[in-house]
């Protein structure tokens, strides 16, 4: 029994199961939970809601592969091979592969929204401003389009994008090894934050999702 002003855990209710003092959504819960916060981009979301969400996506990508490809079968892409400066060199390979294609990016349409403010929640949940984890993200974007624009130049890389819709181009051992190592530090201070644990009290986002006041 709590006092008054206390903090007690949340009661059993509205899809959340509850696990000594925290909540833990199950898939079912937690995707439920996203789409019905569908643009809700205040508040907070515990980890469990997060991490399941996440789980739902990439099962619903995989079963979109397999869907995708009974359907439409595999599909063919003709790549046209340059040279170390970004030239084309006129050479064309094919390369066979299957995809969600179609249907997974119906799906990812879908869920792209509820997955955006599910993330923004999470990153409030620990106290964190919900635009965080899109930083190094778009840093690693940047990263890689400057490297392309710096190899090719820019008359190079419009006319590849034009032409054939990719700009591939070679860059040395060292460049590709600052671009993947921006990359993992960018998965890993995203992961970091939003596998953070909830702030155990109200912070400027709202109340702990797994607690409230009596």
């Amino acid at each position: 029994m709590t006092g008054r002003g206390s903090l007690r855990p949340f009661p059993a209710a509205s899809g959340e199961s509850n696990v000594g003092n925290s909540i833990r959504m199950t898939l079912v819960e937690a995707t439920k939970s996203c789409f019905a916060k569908y643009l809700t981009f205040s508040g907070r979301a515990p980890r469990s809601e997060f991490w399941k969400f996440i789980l739902f996506m990439l099962l619903g990508l995989f079963t979109c592969l397999l869907v995708n490809s009974m359907i439409f079968g595999p599909e063919f892409q003709y790549l046209h091979e340059t040279d170390e400066n970004g030239f084309l060199t006129g050479r064309t390979s094919v390369r066979k592969f299957h995809s969600s294609g179609f249907v997974g990016n119906i799906f990812l349409l879908g869920t792209l929204i509820p997955w955006l403010s599910v993330t923004w929640r999470r990153m409030h949940d620990s106290g964190r401003a919900g635009f965080l984890p899109f930083l190094p993200i778009l840093g690693w974007v940047a990263l890689i389009f400057a490297i392309t624009i710096a190899h090719m130049g820019f008359s190079n890389f419009a006319d590849a994008m034009r032409t054939t819709g990719r700009a591939n181009t070679q860059v040395s051992g060292t460049v590709g090894l600052i671009a993947f190592v921006t990359l993992i530090l960018s998965v890993t201070i995203n992961i970091y934050w939003l596998n953070q644990a909830s702030d155990p009290q109200t912070n400027k986002y709202g109340p702990n999702p797994t607690e409230v006041l009596s």
